[in-house]
């Protein structure tokens, strides 16, 4: 696998774009407690609340040694979905959401590609002549959470068969500072190489790793302690038989928490000085 490409400090030409994850509280439960999971969407690990919108789903999931279930929630409710803890070991929770369109002018489309990884889609566009047209997306939201329950950790690499999908390889919940953290980044089953992958941190001081998958998909990132950690990916590709859009794009990512974290989370000074570097129009709308 290979290893961890940079260390993510506030450089202005790099940012996470948009992601989206899931936050469950608590993240760690006995069995029969409660699980309330919030969506959220943003950067640099500090993220909007999406309520609920049974619209968006395909599916919202609980997964454990037992079997899977629907997690049920309110239209429009802050909390997106509730489950409880009903077996010893990891419970993942699964989100999928429909596509949705996004029209982007040509200037901010290329932004976007640039900081999201997607260099190759800038090339392609180039090569069609597309590169002063607007960018024309529908993307995909596929993301994952995983919370212990009691007993051992088993569970935490569970595939659930997302269409993109992280699966952890390390078990994030025996860790100790600097262990090296392995996912494979699965699409349709299969591993996906050459595709750039980042952890961020959700709290303490905001840094994100940035590594790319090798043949077998794998991407490792030696984490400087720990904490709550969204890893993410995206891939994109031609939407050739879509006449409104001219790609797609699917959006992963897997949440966790190595032990409790901080009460208190740090301002991510870097990250306003990313958004300060920029001009104002520059910044794309939020993806939810």
């Amino acid at each position: 696998m290979k290893r961890v490409a940079a260390l993510v400090l506030g450089l202005a030409g790099i940012a996470n774009g948009h992601d989206f994850w899931i936050e469950p509280a608590p993240a760690d439960a006995k069995r029969d407690a409660p699980i309330d999971c919030v969506l959220r969407v943003g950067d640099f690990g500090r993220g909007d609340v999406v309520p609920r919108s049974d619209a968006h789903i395909v599916s919202f999931r609980a997964f454990d040694a037992i079997g899977e279930r629907d997690l049920l929630g309110t239209e429009g409710a802050a909390v997106a979905g509730s489950t409880t803890l009903r077996a010893p070991g990891t419970t993942v929770i699964a989100y999928a959401s429909r596509p949705t369109r996004l029209e982007l002018d040509a200037f901010h489309f290329a932004l976007y590609l640039h900081e999201a990884g997607l260099d190759a889609i800038v090339k392609e566009r180039d090569a069609r002549g597309e590169s002063r047209r607007p960018g024309r997306e529908a993307f995909a939201r596929c993301a994952k959470s995983l919370i212990r329950g009691e007993g051992d950790a088993s569970g935490f690499d569970r595939e659930v068969g997302l269409s993109l999908e992280l699966v952890a390889r390390s078990n994030p919940f025996e860790f100790t500072e600097g262990d090296a953290f392995r996912v494979v980044l699965m699409q349709n089953g299969r591993p996906l190489a050459n595709t750039r992958v980042s952890a961020t941190a959700l709290s303490g001081e905001r840094l994100t790793l940035l590594a790319t998958t090798d043949e077998r998909g794998g991407a490792s990132f030696e984490l400087p302690r720990a904490g709550s950690w969204l890893v993410h990916a995206v891939t994109m590709r031609r939407a050739e038989e879509c006449a409104d859009v001219d790609w797609q794009s699917t959006w992963a990512s897997l949440t966790f928490t190595t032990r409790e974290a901080p009460a208190e989370r740090a301002e991510p000074q870097h990250a306003e000085a990313l958004r300060d570097d920029r001009p104002s129009s520059s910044n794309p709308p939020i993806r939810e």
